[in-house]
């Protein structure tokens, strides 16, 4: 009805996250009309938009060439990525350690920081090509830091 193609719920079972179109809204999950409580906005074409593994943040995938990486309020804390590379799918790893996330340029992982769940700064990442079936490791992103 509003143009959503995609809804996951929050590990806690509090919160769900709707995908679609420029744009993924966070509302709560206890509430009948569904009224957005944030938006977590992008240039292009939202594509994934997945939940941390404990539920504290959400990590977003755009053909604006971002993966973008939200608290659980919705506010931005970090955007990733090139802005060429128009991404398809990101994902927590189990441990919210590690996002990767795919586009078609390849396969490439962000190593996130251990300290204090702040995402502002990353410590390190890594880019994969896809070599008929396996991953291998290609040149370092530009962006990494």
């Amino acid at each position: 009805q509003n143009g959503f193609d995609r809804v996951r719920f929050d590990p806690r079972g509090e919160l769900m996250v709707a995908r679609g179109g420029l744009t993924a809204v966070i509302t709560k999950t206890a509430d009948p009309q569904h009224e957005p409580l944030a938006r977590l906005d992008h240039d292009g074409k939202v594509m994934d938009v997945e939940w941390s593994a404990h539920g504290d943040f959400l990590v977003s995938a755009s053909i604006d060439g971002k993966v973008r990486v939200w608290d659980r309020a919705g506010h931005l804390l970090v955007a990733l990525g090139d802005g060429h590379s128009a991404w398809w799918r990101a994902r927590f790893s189990p441990d919210d350690r590690y996002i990767i996330s795919a586009s078609a340029n390849g396969v490439q992982i962000w190593e996130l920081p251990r300290f204090g769940g702040s995402y502002e700064q990353l410590v390190r990442c890594r880019q994969y090509d896809l070599d008929g079936t396996q991953l291998r490791p290609a040149r370092r992103p530009p962006d990494c830091t």
